[in-house]
């Protein structure tokens, strides 16, 4: 069976990252001090769970355009996700329910060498 696959890249930069915080309301020091990230053992800024899942979001509009809307998200978040790294989304979306119309894409984040980020997205068809 052939499944619909798409594929992005996304550089976190450190204006995505403060337009995220100041969306959510969420100011951790571990997402805009890389004095306070490096204290905690990070070797540099970390990006929000949240953003890089609401990134794999897009998917959803790459692979199906308007025509479905999420149901519901669930991500596990393997590794950090760097301020200034580069990540490679890859959806494939796979039919779930024919007669409910829903389908899940799944989803993988990596950079060059690791899996930073998997998980899965359920859709519907409107």
């Amino acid at each position: 069976m052939k499944y619909r696959t798409v594929k992005f890249s996304k550089i976190i930069t450190e204006e995505i990252i403060r337009e995220f915080s100041s969306l959510t309301k969420d100011f951790h020091k571990v997402h805009s001090s890389l004095t306070f990230a490096k204290k905690k053992g990070f070797k540099n800024i970390i990006a929000h769970g949240f953003l890089v899942s609401s990134i794999c979001s897009l998917t959803v509009y790459k692979l199906m355009g308007n025509t479905h809307f999420i149901v519901s998200q669930k991500f596990e978040y393997n590794k950090p996700i760097f301020l200034g790294e580069k990540i490679n989304i890859k959806g494939v979306c796979k039919v779930k329910s024919k007669v409910l119309k829903l389908k899940e894409i799944e989803i993988i984040v990596k950079n060059k060498k690791n899996i930073k980020c998997k998980g899965f997205i359920l859709i519907k068809k409107l």
